[in-house]
Parts: C-alpha cells; sequence; structure tokens
C-alpha cells in the first residue's frame, strides 16, 4: 500500500507506527503542491515548506536544499521512492543564473510557460537527488487532472475528473536524459494512459538507458485486458 504526501505532513505515518497495527503502509515523496507553480496557494505551499525544513525558499538553493530535508524525513519514515504528476514529461536542464531567475518569476506571478518550464526543470533536479539518495523516481505525466469543474467545486483538488492526454516522451525527456540516462545510480520509472507509446516510444528507450524502466499498466489499463496487451 503506498501514500502520497505534499512533502509536509507524516503524522499520519508516525501514528501508525505508534499503534498496534501489524500492517506496513509505504509512503512516497511526491512534492507535487510544491512544484507545480500551477497549483492553488503555490507560493505560500513554498513558504510554509520552507519553514518546516529550517531553509530560506527566498534563493532557489534554498528551495532545493528544503526538498533535500524533507526527501530525508520521507526516507526516514520508510519511503524509497518519489512520484510525479505532471501535466507532460517535460524536462529541461538550466544553468543556475536561469533556475534562479525562473524561480523568482514562479513565486510572484507565474505564466502557463513559465509553470511548464519550473515542472520541467524541477523532474531534472529530483533525478540529481535520486542519484544522491537512491530513492526511485517514478513518474506519471499527461493526464488533465480535475477536468470536472463541478467535482471540483464541490469536493476539491484530486477527487476524480482525471483525463488522460496524449503523451510524448522523446523530445520531452532528453534534456534530464542526457545528464542522467546512463547513469546507473538512478531508477527513472515511467508510466503512460496513452497506450501508443509503449511500442513506439517506452519499449525502446527502457531498452536503450540503462537508468529507465517501463511501468506496469497504469489507471484504465490496471485490467486483465491492459495488462495482457502489456505483456
Amino acid at each position: 500500500m503506498a501514500a502520497r504526501d505534499g512533502g509536509v505532513d507524516l503524522h499520519h505515518h508516525a501514528a501508525i507506527r505508534a499503534s498496534d497495527w501489524n500492517g506496513r503502509v509505504v509512503t512516497a515523496y511526491r512534492p507535487d503542491p510544491v512544484v507545480d507553480p500551477e497549483t492553488p496557494g503555490f507560493a505560500a505551499n513554498v513558504r510554509r515548506f520552507g519553514e518546516t525544513a529550517n531553509a530560506d525558499v527566498g534563493s532557489y538553493a534554498g528551495y532545493l536544499a528544503a526538498h533535500r530535508f524533507h526527501r530525508a524525513r520521507f526516507r526516514d519514515a520508510g519511503a524509497t521512492s518519489t512520484d510525479h504528476g505532471h501535466p507532460s514529461a517535460a524536462t529541461a536542464d538550466l544553468t543556475p543564473a536561469e533556475a534562479e531567475a525562473l524561480y523568482a518569476r514562479v513565486m510572484a506571478q507565474p505564466t502557463a510557460a513559465d509553470a511548464e518550464l519550473f515542472r520541467a526543470q524541477m523532474l531534472t533536479e529530483m533525478a540529481a537527488m535520486s542519484v544522491e539518495d537512491g530513492m526511485v523516481m517514478q513518474l506519471h505525466p499527461a493526464v488533465s487532472r480535475s477536468h470536472n469543474a463541478s467535482v471540483l467545486a464541490r469536493f476539491g483538488r484530486d477527487k476524480g475528473g482525471d483525463i488522460p492526454l496524449p503523451g510524448e516522451f522523446v523530445h520531452a525527456l532528453k534534456p534530464l536524459l542526457d545528464r542522467f540516462g546512463n547513469n546507473p545510480a538512478l531508477t527513472l520509472i515511467l508510466f503512460t494512459l496513452d497506450e501508443d507509446t509503449y511500442s513506439r516510444e517506452l519499449a525502446p528507450f527502457a531498452g536503450h538507458y540503462p537508468a529507465l524502466k517501463l511501468g506496469p499498466p497504469w489507471w484504465f489499463y490496471d485490467s486483465p485486458e491492459g495488462m495482457r496487451r502489456f505483456r
């Protein structure tokens, strides 16, 4: 059983460990609320994220330090992986100066283009941290989340109405793979809801790059027919 968390709150996991229940819950580091600038309240999320890490998130370096702190907390709680649900598989590899300037913009008033570029940069940063700390990295891209406005208004985010989008990986992942694709210290598991990409992109990718693994059928394809096609 896997649980996801925005990068701060682990008290439920502590309560389970302190209880007399003999089951095991394995959490994963899911930092989307502090990585996606299009998340409502993103800047406030980041400030709270930094406060709990005693990190100065006024700078990009401090923001990355907060991630390292919380990743360590999750490892201490038993996590072995990170998980990332982005609208696309886009990655980037900016210079430190470019990343600092981008971070300042998304903390102020992000445009859609800046938000996508920041998410892309953060996937590469998460890969770098996984090389450092050994956490397996999972990517679940290309989903339009909370598509149903009525469900969103009534129940909030991540309560359904998530619709698959076309997935593209070859160009999207190249900046990350140029840095880490041949590094055996990274394990990046790719998931998709676009079945066409299994044979066209993902199977050749996983067969070529040592860092890449192909995730099992996800969501709509987590069914007997989907698994037969996957195999």
